[in-house]
């Protein structure tokens, strides 16, 4: 406000402004401040959920594997029972015909 001089009617409004401008200014740079704290701690709760994420992903998959395993258990014990019992019928049968034929 140089070019006004000492009798400026606008002189102490403009002043009054620019304490205002200041005042939300520093107000501006402290919420900022803040955001931004916010932010980062944001990003590393995101990266340790992200950590865990990935160990749940891990332990599902060998779970998953482990499942499998378990459930073709049953299947291979039933196909080699019915195996050992086909392979006891064709014993007996084979039997049956070599006694019938006098060798047995």
């Amino acid at each position: 406000m140089a070019d006004c001089g000492q009798n400026c009617p606008i002189a102490g409004r403009v002043e009054s402004l620019e304490g205002q401008l200041a005042e939300y200014q520093a107000q501006n740079s402290a919420r900022h401040t803040e955001i931004f704290g916010r932010l980062n701690a944001l990003e590393k709760s995101e990266a340790v959920q992200e950590v865990h994420y990935n160990a749940i992903m891990d332990k599902l998959d060998n779970l998953t594997s482990k499942v499998c395993n378990l459930e073709q258990k049953p299947a291979k014990r039933w196909e080699a029972l019915v195996r050992d019992v086909v392979k006891l019928v064709v014993a007996a049968v084979v039997g049956f015909f070599l006694a019938r034929a006098g060798l047995g």
